[in-house]
């Protein structure tokens, strides 16, 4: 079966306001709604949200719909951070056969078409990470490549050596993983890194280690993962779509 993890717990203090980040809205309509909108144009069967902020009003947006279930992810000092940990949240409604996409629900330029077309693009593999190609990588996880054009690891900007941060080939933060790796390898996570947590593009390097190789695809049109963290940035999606 293919299913989907919707990342939707974050505080997003950034965007200095009350509401949980991913029920801002773009022309009228919240981020998480419009995320599962363009899931739904897939070949998606099951979608898991990861709530966590104020996780009753973020399900409140989306009670209506079908085929949506919804797990918290523990927030506070006593928990750890990071995607992987988040993710984790999800694993009890995964089967080692699945087909699992991952994706945040403060993207909402992201296309339905792109994400399909995407999810059957390397649906061989263990794993395939969506990629962009940017002048401005500032931020962004770097993309290292083998010489046949598998993906080695993810190096975090924090992490990432001089000639690492060099790299235009960025991670959009959207992935897809088979089942089974996907829970062996979230087990395998730790937080030996500049931020201390547990990154889930750590997953990719394990994969290598075990012999298997993991793809990538590369978007068409970079504005599409951009993602929410600010008021501007929030502005900034609306006039796109707008436009």
């Amino acid at each position: 079966m293919k299913k989907a993890i919707v990342l939707a717990a974050g505080e997003g203090t950034r965007m200095k306001s009350n509401t949980p980040k991913v029920l801002h809205r773009v022309l009228g309509v919240s981020m998480l709604r419009n995320v599962i909108d363009e899931l739904r144009k897939t070949d998606i069967e099951e979608i898991i949200v990861i709530v966590g902020h104020q996780k009753d009003d973020v399900i409140d947006e989306i009670k209506d719909l079908e085929s949506i279930k919804y797990e918290v992810q523990p927030i506070g000092k006593d928990y750890p951070y990071g995607t992987g940990y988040a993710v984790a949240q999800g694993v009890d409604y995964i089967e080692d056969e699945d087909e699992v996409l991952i994706l945040c629900g403060d993207t909402p330029l992201l296309r339905g078409s792109t994400l399909k077309e995407f999810i059957n693009s390397n649906s061989n593999l263990k794993a395939s990470v969506l990629t962009a190609s940017v002048e401005n990588n500032t931020g962004y996880g770097r993309i290292i490549k083998d010489e046949d054009g598998f993906v080695l690891k993810i190096v975090e900007e924090k992490d990432a050596n001089e000639e690492e941060k060099k790299i235009q080939e960025i991670n959009s933060g959207v992935y897809t993983f088979n089942g089974k790796a996907l829970k062996d390898n979230l087990k395998r996570l730790n937080t030996n890194n500049s931020q201390g947590e547990l990154y889930l593009t750590d997953i990719v390097d394990l994969i290598n280690k075990d012999g298997e190789k993991v793809g990538s695809f590369q978007i068409e049109d970079n504005e599409e993962i951009l993602g929410v963290n600010s008021r501007i940035q929030l502005l900034q999606c609306e006039n796109i779509l707008k436009n």
